[in-house]
């Protein structure tokens, strides 16, 4: 291993030791800090493994979760292992937390590589992001959506030519952005149509806003149309 590739090792594992060690303080400080939508979300996980349904309290189809995306991600993992899914449902925003570190790192040394090593700190220093790390109600999961959306958005309108495993790429990303938060299908259609105005006078990053928006629009309105079929809403 050369000492280029000994650097950049050394620096993530820093990294993870770091974020690791301010999350693990922030537990001792704040503990569990979901105790309403949280405990939504964990019964729509229950029903759903169990009856195959996201129904309430009295068996009715009404939508209350917080996060779609969240109750998917806790029933897949609740599904792969015996632990129990209120254990996830608590997992998938601490494991977004330190994967929000671990990408905002990544992204800060392509702008300010001298700075990069302060992004853990300054992230997890925030007393809001490190309180709702620990909600369970899909907080630090959004934040995590939303950095790899920039990075997927940027990576898509820069690139030097088309090419299909990105087009995937921002497919995926929009679709999980859309279930993340119930305000999202409308969030990432306004910030395409931002993009689209934006970026109208270059030809051809117009023409990928464009793929942008319709991919944002076709998401947004499938959950819709997902929403008014299962939930009547």
């Amino acid at each position: 291993m050369n000492s280029v590739a000994a650097h950049v090792l050394t620096r993530h594992v820093a990294t993870v030791l770091l974020s690791g060690l301010l999350l693990w303080a922030g537990f001792l400080v704040y503990g569990s800090t979901g105790h309403d939508d949280s405990h939504i979300n964990f019964w729509n996980v229950h029903t759903l493994l169990t009856h195959g349904e996201l129904v309430n309290y009295n068996g009715e189809r009404v939508e209350q979760t917080t996060s779609l995306l969240q109750d998917f991600l806790t029933a897949l993992l609740s599904l792969l292992s015996p632990t129990h899914l209120i254990t996830f449902g608590y997992f998938v925003d601490i494991a977004a937390a330190l994967a929000c570190c671990l990408l905002g790192t990544r992204s800060a040394l392509q702008l300010s590589p001298t700075l990069a090593d302060w992004m853990p700190l300054l992230t997890l220093s925030s007393s809001s992001f490190l309180l709702w790390a620990f909600g369970g109600m899909g907080a630090s999961l959004t934040a995590f959506c939303l950095l790899v959306g920039i990075c997927c958005w940027h990576d898509w309108l820069t690139m030097p030519t088309w090419r299909w495993r990105p087009l995937l790429n921002l497919l995926a990303v929009t679709i999980a952005l859309v279930l993340v938060r119930p305000e999202m299908p409308l969030v990432v259609v306004v910030i395409a149509l931002a993009l689209l105005a934006m970026f109208w006078s270059d030809a051809n990053k117009r023409q990928r806003c464009i793929a942008l928006l319709a991919i944002s629009i076709i998401a947004a309105l499938g959950l819709l149309a997902a929403q008014q079929l299962y939930f009547s809403s």
